[in-house]
């Protein structure tokens, strides 16, 4: 069983561009076993020659009366080059998600490897890509992916 479960929001959109103009993001829910642990918000970055998804994590308290200063925003650049999934820590900035740096503390990518919460963090963020069909495309194995449309293809008897 693992030990995040992903609860992707409703709308299943994939990470778009939001400086091109593409279909904003993707997010969704994290769980402690029933205990809620996290919010993930991702969105298109990179460059043509290099995309990358930009995957970001509140990280903390959410029950009772919780703050800001609660919890930590954590950004991770991933992508997958040459059938290799890589992971970086990033800006904790989304174009798609200007809420995401409203909910935590941001924690800066040169210092994210000291933070407390990193190795959590890159945890949950292999649990995004594991269990979130939307980022099904970046796991390091061949994994089913999210289905595509395709058209029939002419029967034998046609």
């Amino acid at each position: 069983m693992p030990r995040f479960k992903i609860e992707p929001a409703e709308e299943m959109t994939g990470p778009g561009c939001a400086c091109c103009g593409g279909d904003g993001g993707a997010r969704g829910f994290v769980y402690e076993g029933e205990t809620p642990l996290a919010v993930y918000f991702a969105e298109a970055g990179g460059m043509s020659s290099k995309p990358v998804v930009l995957i970001g994590a509140v990280i903390g308290k959410w029950e009772g009366e919780t703050k800001k200063e609660d919890r930590v925003c954590l950004a991770f650049a991933c992508s997958k080059n040459e059938g290799k999934f890589e992971k970086e820590p990033t800006i904790p900035y989304l174009l798609a998600y200007p809420e995401f740096t409203m909910l935590g503390e941001k924690v800066q990518p040169e210092v994210a490897a000291a933070h407390e919460e990193f190795a959590r963090a890159g945890e949950i963020v292999d649990a995004i890509i594991d269990q979130d069909p939307r980022f099904y495309h970046l796991r390091p194995d061949d994994a089913p992916r999210r289905s595509r449309f395709v058209a029939d293809a002419p029967s034998a008897e046609s």
